[in-house]
């Protein structure tokens, strides 16, 4: 059986996956600006404006709009 910290982080891997693919799809139709939201991913993987359990995502988002 899953424990909490199992559900948590497969909940974080799920939410890092379908952010990642609606970034691409926003990216290649040209409706984000990739400055902007890098500032924005740095600041909560800085955890500045989320809540602690953000903070994985928030990196994971600095990593990934980093390689686009």
């Amino acid at each position: 059986m899953d424990t909490p910290d199992d559900l948590t982080q497969a909940r974080i891997q799920a939410m890092e996956y379908l952010m990642q693919i609606t970034l691409l799809r926003l990216f290649r139709a040209g409706a984000l600006d990739r400055d902007a939201l890098i500032g924005e991913a740095q600041q909560a993987a800085a955890g500045m404006q989320v809540a602690p359990a953000e903070r994985p995502v928030g990196e994971a988002l600095a990593r990934f709009l980093a390689e686009l």
